[in-house]
């Protein structure tokens, strides 16, 4: 019997032992910063401080290969802005936004196409040892293809360094 209880209070206290063990870092926290989005707002070109939503607004990246990959998370619809995931793996992400888009059953892709290339250097920060590191982008360039048939009329990075997501870092005026 004596053996009994003691093996007992032997496996709580390290039970105890092992729950105090445990530190305020080994637990990720659900709203610890993590890699940003890059948040693009759209504008109405006549006037330049009214947000414009963009009509059948769809976003796309464009890998290597020059094909489409639809960015999930994003619904297609009339929005005045957009949180784009940026590469971290290279240093220039390029993007093709629709207006007025549209999927055939065949998923041909149709609609007035942007190409966007934005140009960035990633830099990983230490979070913690919990989180591990995230990636900010720093001295973000802008670059719209010019096609002919724009319907972005102009863009202003007003933000050059991608280190948080709380306000736009692209102003796109169409």
């Amino acid at each position: 019997m004596k053996k009994n209880l003691f093996r007992f209070a032997l496996l709580s206290v390290l039970a105890v032992m092992s729950f105090w063990s445990c530190e305020k870092d080994d637990i990720c926290a659900e709203n610890t910063p993590t890699t940003p989005l890059l948040i693009l707002r759209f504008y109405d070109i006549a006037d330049n401080d009214a947000l414009k939503p963009v009509s059948s607004l769809f976003a796309y990246a464009i890998e290597d290969d020059d094909s489409l990959i639809p960015i999930l998370g994003i619904n297609e619809g009339n929005s005045d802005s957009l949180a784009i995931p940026l590469r971290t793996d290279q240093t220039t992400t390029r993007i093709a936004l629709f207006r007025d888009h549209s999927v055939d059953e065949n998923n041909n892709v149709f609609g007035n196409r942007e190409t966007l290339s934005l140009n960035y250097s990633p830099e990983d920060v230490y979070v913690s040892r919990a989180c591990g590191f995230k990636t900010v982008f720093k001295g973000l360039l802008l670059n719209v293809e010019q096609d002919g048939d724009n319907w972005i009329l102009n863009s202003e990075v007003v933000i050059n360094d991608v280190e948080s997501q709380n306000q736009a870092h692209v102003q796109v005026f169409h």
